[in-house]
């Protein structure tokens, strides 16, 4: 009986942890020449630095996955020649590092153009979010 508890414990304790992971991205924002609206002009773009973009779909931006305990590093690469930029996700909570929330000059500092910027943080929350530069 004892052994039977002892195994019912283990087994009741590993259904409750929960596999995590560091979920990586690496993308680039440029400018490119486009007309989402039908008026040819300049477009920020983002894409995946490990593959090409596709000129007839770049929008929207890059999917980002992750689980529940994950921790995400993003880097994000400004490759703009003379513009600042940043990232703010829509509810995510930033716990831990508020810095990171995306509100230029006002709790995160942009990122210089040719400069790299990486934010790192736990998902606290499921759900489907969205992000924006």
């Amino acid at each position: 009986m004892f052994i039977y508890l002892i195994f019912a414990s283990f087994v009741f304790y590993n259904s409750l942890v929960i596999e995590t992971a560091v979920v990586e991205y690496d993308f680039i924002v440029r400018t490119i020449p486009s007309n989402p609206d039908g008026y040819p002009r300049p477009v920020i773009i983002m894409h995946n630095a490990n593959s090409s973009w596709d000129i007839n779909r770049p929008f929207p931006g890059p999917l980002i996955r992750a689980k529940l305990g994950d921790t995400l590093r993003i880097r994000i690469t400004n490759m703009m020649r003379d513009q600042a930029t940043l990232i703010h996700f829509h509810g995510l909570h930033m716990f831990k590092n508020p810095w990171a929330d995306g509100t230029e000059h006002i709790t995160q500092c942009p990122i210089a153009p040719h400069q790299t910027f990486t934010y790192e943080f736990e998902v606290t929350q499921t759900g489907t979010f969205w992000y924006h530069s």
